[in-house]
């Protein structure tokens, strides 16, 4: 709430494609661990929900390296 211009990012399963963000000067990228993800509450403070997209049967990355990719795709 201090910040009310820098947005807040949630990475989700169910969020946009990391492909439909345009590169970000600045933002908050949130990421649950890979069993539980966000809470509720984390998730529903967020500007957007971000998703990495996937191919085949996989249900989620490490948060680690889910991390790495996003803020390669999102942040100038």
């Amino acid at each position: 709430d201090h910040y009310p211009s820098v947005k807040l990012l949630a990475a989700t399963l169910d969020g946009e494609s990391v492909t439909a963000f345009t590169r970000m000067a600045e933002a908050v990228l949130v990421i649950g661990n890979e069993s539980n993800g966000l809470s509720p509450a984390m998730t529903s403070r967020a500007s957007r929900r971000v998703t990495i997209p996937r191919l085949g049967g996989a249900e989620s990355l490490n948060a680690a390296i889910a991390a790495a990719i996003l803020v390669e795709r999102l942040l100038l």
